[in-house]
């Protein structure tokens, strides 16, 4: 975990306005933070959370004063909530963190609660009621993946900050001053799949044949061959690991996009992913690709029910090959 604003690349006009809120302590009480998996949410919710509580009466945080050194090895008054194994918060997870934000801080004069598991309407609802009337001194720091996972009515009881993709070359610049011993064509590879997030180009530059990622090129080049046995080798082993297989939903909702976008001709630029595209360009309709996009959005909203993954994942392969 970084606690410094300057470590977040090409977004100097949000690193500002964060900056001048720290510095003059005026950081709403809620903050929903939304960006694709490697976008850096969650890094910027600690980071924002270290400057919140920092000492230092200038920039903040400022690295190095002991609430921002403990606010990277565990400060007391930072309380994170990722959901467990399952990365999914339930009502009694809410009433335990709404327990905790009423309890005076320990060290410092606010605490903050990041909140970076997924939740269902009732946990949400759970929440609301807190971001109405929030205790004094403390901030939530919610992060998620798109902010239509979450009620309106909890939204709008939010600041919003939006982590948007970087262009290619941004990414790729980028990787080649931070890891200049690698080759340049990995780095371009690597930021060419990234969909445009540093983090996610990170992951794909050390992690070239993870598990998740060979799972979802395998998901999709059975899709495009309507292949329903290789579908069910490639996504059974997630039955067990629900946090990893959102992320995955999620990006290949993104690569049906982009394959509809290309079907259509559209000029949009195809962040990763590029020969599973044109494979399901070149083996399904404008309108089974749109089917599909919404088949994935649909699974990734019923992840936060707590399904039976066996049966999700055998619906998800109907849907997608027929």
């Amino acid at each position: 975990m970084i606690t410094a604003f300057g470590d977040f690349v090409g977004r100097e006009e949000l690193v500002s306005s964060l900056e001048r809120m720290s510095e003059e302590e005026n950081v709403p009480g809620a903050v929903l933070i939304e960006g694709q998996r490697g976008s850096g949410k969650k890094t910027l919710a600690k980071s924002l959370a270290a400057a919140i509580l920092c000492k230092s009466r200038e920039k903040r945080p400022c690295g190095v004063c002991s609430s921002c050194k403990k606010a990277v090895t565990g400060h007391p008054d930072i309380l994170l909530e990722n959901g467990g194994d399952k990365g999914v918060l339930s009502v009694d997870d809410i009433r335990r963190l709404r327990k905790e934000a009423s309890v005076m801080p320990v060290e410092s004069s606010r605490k903050v609660m990041i909140i970076t598991g997924s939740m269902a309407p009732p946990a949400q609802n759970a929440l609301l009621k807190t971001l109405e009337e929030p205790p004094a001194g403390v901030t939530f720091i919610i992060t998620v993946r798109r902010r239509e996972e979450m009620l309106d009515t909890v939204v709008s009881r939010c600041m919003p900050v939006l982590l948007t993709p970087l262009a290619v070359s941004d990414v790729e610049e980028f990787l080649q001053r931070k890891f200049s011993d690698v080759k340049k064509e990995e780095i371009r590879r690597a930021a060419e799949r990234s969909e445009g997030f540093i983090g996610a180009a990170e992951e794909l530059l050390f992690s070239e044949k993870s598990d998740c990622d060979e799972a979802l090129k395998k998901m999709l080049q059975s899709t495009a061959k309507g292949d329903a046995v290789g579908f069910l080798k490639a996504v059974m082993p997630f039955e067990k690991d629900v946090a990893s297989f959102a992320d995955v939903i999620v990006t290949a909702g993104g690569v049906f996009r982009d394959a509809y976008m290309k079907k259509e001709g559209a000029a949009e630029e195809i962040f990763g992913y590029a020969a599973e595209v044109d494979a399901l360009c070149g083996a399904m309709t404008s309108k089974r690709l749109a089917e599909c996009y919404r088949s994935c959005e649909k699974t990734a909203a019923r992840l936060k029910e707590n399904p039976k993954m066996n049966l999700l994942l055998t619906v998800l392969c109907a849907e997608l090959i027929r």
